[in-house]
């Protein structure tokens, strides 16, 4: 059954299922956190929306995040992901761009990621890697007071 058989949309609305949380891994519901019952939730707050890129663009991002932060392939990190557990951004290198949302808890804690790495990412050579670290901060922000991050 889908959410659209269970709910109805509207448009300041947001559906979440837990399911898409913890698809494939317990850890991916912590990342969801403290949203973890099924429904619709309602947008209240300010929306900040941006294109983190094609499947291969937010992989490629991913990549440059990853080097700069821990100086480690995300696959290195997405292969022993309990040994890696506590690198920078290791929420968000190890999320796929298709696996559902990240909640409040941990938007806090990747927005002070963002914030300490700052510098070191408006030294990046890419523009276009500095564009999306600035997006990918304001949104970890916005969301790490009760709000969530929607990857879709």
């Amino acid at each position: 059954e889908s959410w659209e058989d269970k709910y109805y949309w509207h448009e300041d609305a947001v559906p979440f299922k837990t399911v898409i949380a913890n698809h494939w891994e317990p850890v991916y519901a912590y990342r969801a956190a403290p949203i973890v019952e099924d429904g619709v939730y309602k947008i209240d707050g300010e929306e900040f929306d941006f294109r983190a890129g094609s499947y291969t663009g937010y992989n490629a991002w991913r990549e440059h995040l990853s080097f700069m932060a821990t100086g480690l392939n995300p696959r290195t990190i997405w292969n022993n992901s309990d040994r890696y557990a506590t690198v920078p951004f290791f929420e968000l290198i190890h999320f796929s761009d298709c696996e559902g949302i990240i909640g409040s808890a941990v938007s806090r804690k990747l927005a002070a990621d963002f914030a300490r790495f700052q510098e070191k990412a408006d030294q990046h050579r890419d523009s276009w890697f500095r564009e999306k670290y600035d997006a990918w901060h304001k949104a970890f922000e916005l969301a790490a007071d009760g709000g969530m991050v929607a990857f879709h």
